[in-house]
């Protein structure tokens, strides 16, 4: 998927295609109402104050130690085919306005970055209330919160 469709826009991830795409069609698509009340916005952080996002550079290197753990199989469910891995995108800004930062098939974190129009796999991260004991909608107590990557 492209970080941003239109070659000629420079955009942040707060303001791009893919973002987007994650916080309206997915998360409307895919989850529940009682599952996106667990799904956490991070007020503090501006590249995430959206629920669904794609790491940044710091994340991927801080949950995933080494280029092995990075690696992200073709998913047959998406392209009908398996076998070779893929390259997955960050959110990260690249060395340039019209790049963004990505992880390569082998599992190497690409700071460069590889044109915001390109077709790369895309791993959605969320924070999430993961404690038995939930109360709905009150999301305003201190509660355990965990890292969730959906591979």
């Amino acid at each position: 998927m492209a970080y941003h469709e239109e070659r000629d826009k420079i955009c942040s991830w707060n303001t791009s295609a893919l973002n987007r795409y994650l916080n309206y069609d997915f998360l409307v698509n895919i989850f529940s109402c009682s599952e996106k009340l667990r799904i956490l916005r991070d007020k503090k952080d501006a590249d995430t104050k959206f629920r669904i996002f794609c790491l940044s550079i710091e994340e991927t290197e801080r949950y995933f130690s080494s280029n092995a753990e990075r690696v992200c199989p073709r998913c047959k469910l998406v392209s009908g085919e398996t076998g070779e891995n893929v390259s997955w995108r960050l959110r990260s800004s690249g060395l340039s306005n019209n790049k963004a930062a990505f992880v390569a098939a082998d599992g190497t974190v690409m700071k460069e970055g590889h044109f915001k129009w390109s077709k790369l796999a895309v791993r959605p991260a969320m924070r999430i209330i993961l404690d038995e004991v939930f109360h709905e909608p009150c999301l305003t107590d201190l509660r355990p919160v965990h890292f969730a990557c959906i591979l």
